[in-house]
Parts: structure tokens; sequence; C-alpha cells
């Protein structure tokens, strides 16, 4: 393994913090960015077997949290005035969170490359969608670089608004 990690947000070099098991068989380091505060792995090399099943039968949380997202996001359109536009749940995995918004009145959309939208099929953007608003809960803390991700979607969906959430921690 290099030991000479960047990190993707500050360019700094990240010291390595820790290892653990990812898969429940592959020994992965984990490295911290002081300046940046990002945790994240050395480059993922087990994604494509990880996202063989994007959302795990064990996430007994999931119907729950998007309920939860869904009340927030809510309150936060309606204070800034995004729920004239057309909003974007990327990496929204089965669709959820977009339906429950649409059954609120929502003109919301739902895109993700591992999994497979269930719950808003007829609700995917086509070529050249436009979106007011970007959604990306639990998304970013998946991402080997985060900055290039948001980068690409703020181009492709001319957006310039990002409503996110991500795992946080106390930092090393």
């Amino acid at each position: 393994m290099n030991s000479k990690v960047i990190c993707p947000i500050s360019g700094k070099p990240m010291l390595p913090s820790f290892s653990g098991t990812v898969l429940g068989k592959y020994n992965v380091e984990y490295f911290y960015c002081e300046e940046s505060g990002l945790l994240k792995t050395e480059s993922p090399f087990w994604l494509e077997e990880a996202y063989t099943n994007a959302i795990s039968d064990t996430d007994t949380g999931l119907v729950e949290r998007n309920i939860h997202n869904s009340h927030i996001l809510e309150t936060i359109i309606e204070c800034l005035g995004l729920s004239k536009g057309c909003l974007l749940d990327v990496s929204g995995g089965y669709g959820m969170l977009a339906r429950l918004l649409r059954d609120k009145g929502f003109d919301c959309y739902t895109t993700d490359k591992y999994c497979q939208n269930i719950f808003a099929k007829s609700f995917e953007p086509k070529e050249n969608f436009k979106a007011q608003s970007l959604f990306a809960f639990e998304v970013l803390e998946h991402l080997d670089d985060p900055t290039l991700f948001l980068t690409e979607i703020f181009e492709k969906y001319q957006c310039k608004t990002l409503v996110f959430s991500t795992l946080t921690f106390q930092g090393c």
C-alpha cells in the first residue's frame, strides 16, 4: 500500500489512522487529513463487489431514515423557495426519498447508478435534465473523491444547490 495518500479536499498528505475489515474479508487502511477533517480508506479496490448489492439486507433503518429525511427536506425546500423547480436525489437508492417527496407534492426525481429504482421508476432524469436542487443523503462518505463527484453533478444537472448529509465522527 502506498503510504502517501493525498486528501481529495485539501490536497494535503493524509496520515495513517487505523485499519479495519471491509466486506468481512479485506484488511483496509484508513487515513485522516488534519486540515479537512476527512477520514477515508485507501483506494477502494472492493467497490465493484460491494455494489453488487447496493443496499444491505441488514439495513433495518432504511425506511425510517427516508421518512425522517423527507420531513426535514420538506421544511428546507419551503424555507429556501425551492418548491417550484425540479428536485433530484442523486445516488437515491431505491427511490424512496423521491417517492416520499412526490407524495408531498414536490417535483422530485432520483438517480443511482448502483441501485435499482423501485419506488420512483417513472421519475428518473432524462438527458439535459436541470435541477433546482440536488439531494445527497448518505452518499459523500462512500466516495473516493467527493469533490470530483460534486463537480460532476453540479455540471451535469446545471445546479448550484445541494442539500446533503454525511456520516461524521469526532476527529482522530
